[in-house]
Parts: C-alpha cells; sequence; structure tokens
C-alpha cells in the first residue's frame, strides 16, 4: 500500500520481501563464521543482509549484516576510515545504541555485524494509522538522549574521550524495539567518505531539516549538533508534522539554516510551558544556548514531564499494536535452515526493514536495522541525575507567532550573516551530489531502499 501526500510518500512496509540482489544467497567462504539469508536492503555503503553467526557444537545466532560495496573499498582512505569508525562504534555498549559487534573480512569485502531484533523506527511509529500516545513519544525520546549521551560520552581503552558524534539524527535512526527500548543506530560509519572528491563542502552527513544551523554553515558537528537535531525530532513528535519542510530541498535548507521555531502550544495547547521550554532550549540557534550536554538534555525533559511518561508495558503494548503480529524470527530461522537463499517471490512477515517515508515518489531511503540485547523484561536505567543540570527557565507564554516561510533567513545572528555565502554555495554543490554522500533529502541516499519499498508491500 503506497500513498502520497505533497512530497512525501507514505509506505505500509508490515510486509516485507527479500530485495532483488544479484548477491542475494551467495554463501561466503566457509572461513567465515557468517552465512547471508536473505538482502534485506542496498544503500550508499552496501547491502544489508538477514544474517547468521555460526559457532561451535552448531551455534546459530542471527545477525545483522552490512556487507560493504567492493568498489569503496578499493580507496585505502575509504577502507581505513570504514575500519576506524566501525571500531569507534564498537566501543559504545549500552542499552540505548545499537553497536557494531564484529568485523570480518571474506574475499577483500568488509562485514559489519550488528545484532537484530524486531522492531521497527520511530518515523513508522509517527506516521502510522494509530495516533502514538504522548507517553510513549516521550519514552523513546528519552531513551534516545541515553543512547546520545553514551555516544558522546564514550572512551577508548585506556578511558581517553573518542569525541563521537552522530551527526545524523532523525526518526529513522531511532529504533524501537518490540521489547519497548528505543536505540540510536546508524553512527560512526564514515558516510562522508562516500564523496570521492571529499571536498570540505560535500563532507557533510545528515538529512534536511534535521541538520543543525552551524552545521549547514560551517561545517561543524558537535554534541550541540545532535541535541538540535534531536530537538527537532522531539519537536515533530509532539507537533505531529514536520518542523523544517520547504517547497523544496533548497527551501527546507534555508528553513533549518534559519532555525525560526514556531510555538509548540500554537499546535498543541495541551502542551505544557515547561515542555516547550525545554524544546526551544535544544533548539536554540546559537549552539552555546542549548544544554551544555545530552544527558543535560534528557535529565530537564524528564523533569518537565514526570508523571506524563509512559511506563515501559505500555510502550511495548503501543509498539505491538503497530507492528502487528508476525511471523517469529524463530521461524524465519527454520524456514532457511536448508537454503541459501530466500526466493524473490516469498514474502516474510518480520519487522527486518523500516524506514522514513521518501520525500517524493520515487525518493530513495536507507532501511535501519533493529537490534537485539535488551529483553521486553529488562529495565533499562537513563543516567540522568536532576542535581547536575541547571533548570530551563520558563518564560512567561507570548502569543503565537505567524508561520510563514521567510523571503531569506533573518540576520539574527554573525554566525549567519557570515555562513550565507558558504550556505549558498552548500545548497548547489548539496543538490549536485546527493549520489555521492551521505547528506540527503529527509531521507539517507540510497537506491536499494527505493526498491525495498517497492518489494515490501
Amino acid at each position: 500500500m503506497e500513498s502520497t501526500e505533497g512530497n512525501d510518500t507514505v509506505v505500509d512496509r508490515t510486509r516485507v520481501a527479500p530485495i532483488d540482489d544479484e548477491r542475494t544467497g551467495v554463501e561466503l567462504p566457509l572461513s567465515s563464521r557468517y552465512r547471508l539469508l536473505q538482502c534485506i536492503a542496498r544503500g550508499g555503503m552496501g547491502s544489508v543482509y538477514l544474517g547468521v553467526q555460526r559457532g561451535a557444537a552448531g551455534f546459530e545466532r542471527p545477525v545483522a549484516i552490512k556487507r560493504t560495496h567492493s568498489y569503496l573499498l578499493a580507496d585505502p582512505e575509504i577502507r581505513d576510515a570504514i575500519l576506524r569508525e566501525a571500531h569507534n562504534a564498537s566501543a559504545v555498549r549500552h542499552p540505548n545504541v545499537v553497536s557494531i559487534d564484529d568485523v570480518d573480512e571474506v574475499d577483500g569485502e568488509l562485514l559489519l555485524v550488528m545484532d537484530y531484533i524486531d522492531g521497527g523506527a520511530l518515523s513508522q511509529l509517527l506516521t502510522a494509522g494509530t495516533k502514538m500516545p504522548l507517553g510513549v513519544k516521550l519514552s523513546v525520546i528519552l531513551d534516545a538522549c541515553a543512547g546520545l549521551s553514551a555516544i558522546h560520552t564514550a572512551v577508548d581503552a585506556d578511558g581517553r574521550p573518542l569525541g563521537l558524534v552522530h551527526r545524523d539524527v532523525s526518526p529513522q535512526n531511532i529504533l524501537v524495539g518490540l521489547d519497548g527500548a528505543a536505540r540510536i543506530t546508524d553512527f560512526g560509519i564514515a558516510k562522508a567518505a562516500l564523496d570521492p572528491k571529499r571536498t570540505a563542502m560535500t563532507m557533510r552527513r545528515g538529512k534536511f531539516g534535521y541538520m543543525a544551523p552551524e552545521y549547514l554553515l560551517t561545517n561543524t558537528a558537535t554534541t550541540a549538533s545532535d541535541i538540535f537535531a534531536l530537538g527537532v525530532v522531539l519537536w515533530e513528535a509532539l507537533a505531529g508534522r514536520r518542523l523544517f519542510k520547504g517547497e523544496s530541498n533548497v527551501d527546507t535548507l534555508r528553513l533549518t539554516a534559519a532555525a525560526e521555531v514556531p510555538s509548540l502550544r500554537a499546535e498543541d495547547p495541551t502542551i505544557s510551558i515547561a515542555l516547550e521550554a525545554v524544546v526551544r532550549k535544544a533548539l536554540a540557534q546559537s549552539p552555546a544556548d542549548r544544554f551544555r550536554s545530552m544527558a543535560d538534555f534528557g535529565c530537564q525533559l524528564e523533569a518537565a514531564t514526570q508523571g506524563l511518561v509512559a511506563p515501559r508495558p505500555e510502550v511495548i503494548e503501543h509498539v505491538r499494536e503497530i507492528f502487528g503480529p508476525r511471523r517469529s524470527l524463530h521461524e524465519v530461522m527454520r524456514s532457511h535452515s536448508n537454503t541459501l537463499s530466500v526466493s524473490d517471490a516469498e514474502i516474510i512477515e518480520h519487522s527486518a526493514v523500516h524506514s522514513l517515508p521518501p520525500s517524493r515518489p520515487g525518493a530513495a531511503d536507507t532501511v535501519p536495522l533493529t537490534v537485539a540485547g535488551v529483553t521486553p523484561t529488562t529495565r533499562i536505567h537513563r543516567a540522568f541525575r536532576l542535581e547536575d543540570a541547571p533548570a530551563v527557565e520558563v518564560a512567561p507564554p507570548t502569543p503565537p507567532p505567524v508561520v510563514a516561510l521567510p523571503a531569506a533567513p533573518p540576520r539574527r545572528s554573525r554566525l549567519r550573516v557570515v555562513g550565507l555565502l558558504a550556505f549558498v554555495a552548500f545548497v548547489v554543490a548539496s543538490t549536485a551530489a546527493l549520489v555521492y554522500v551521505g547528506l540527503s533529502p529527509d531521507v539517507p541516499t540510497s537506491n536499494a531502499a527505493g526498491t525495498a519499498s517497492a518489494n515490501a508491500r
């Protein structure tokens, strides 16, 4: 089922079919610990498979495997960047983060291995026919805060900060499992290295509408940039619509750079003044005016929503209602036990693939994976301490502003004036270079996910 509203395409992905991929069902050499069962997505970095990790005494477990395109690995710099950032990503072990568990090399190809669970993206929950309760939205965002905080504060084996920044926080990259836990995914893999020219103007990674103004204008991403992006996600979840969405990609970039945020209470008067104050602080145009850390963001959000956050069983109930009964993973594994691949004609009901609707009919998107490791009974403790964070100042309510697309970005800061020419150049360069870099209109660059959308109905 597919419907189109404006420039956005809504796709029902409750039924997922394997993608027509020339490498589907190709058995890896016996030296590999992994077996590829089914190609479930293709993206700018490679193809994603439902696979099996094999061990001694017949041990097997399902995994998600990203198989990097061989032509990318021919460039030593790209190869080194992938390995380096995969190593960094593996250092983050947190129940609200999808980590990389293993890197395998087979015949010159790299396999990036992640855990696998049933679940789906926040983008699907927000666009489902059933309204997402406020408490469930808040639980998901708080989990995302905890996961991003773990990424930002990750250290190496010697205890030195890794300085990781996600750079691509969006509803597609927040996964919610059938266990009710939300997880951050798709970080640490060098998507920027996809650009063969690797120029400063095209090294940005992210999605239109979620990139912080300073990232757009100066190509500098920090933890404050991730805070801004998650602020956009929170605003959209509460308002039920896109925050920065123009009539074209250029308009969307311009609106994002301007960072003019309409009143949430104008969208929904039931939203508290305290909650709106938290959202506005996260979305401050200047990084210095945002929360000092992701943990600070989560702490203040939790304080402003006491009594509103859904308990884990309520989140589980809603997620299961949306994604519905499906063929269990054990059944999927059992049906593949004596085969190398799945017929392209076979439809498998599970949630291996979920993604945000494309920004336009036929637009490409990337399929995020879901991850295992937290059972429905696992209690996740968020590492937020109220005493560590200063209170958010709540300003008196003001009349809702008139929302309109500005003819040009307002001159509210020296950053915007200085960066205007760079921004215009970036718009031109990024529009021409979408097929090469991880920057994309609303969704990650991927020809494969468009195919996945067609096959997933």
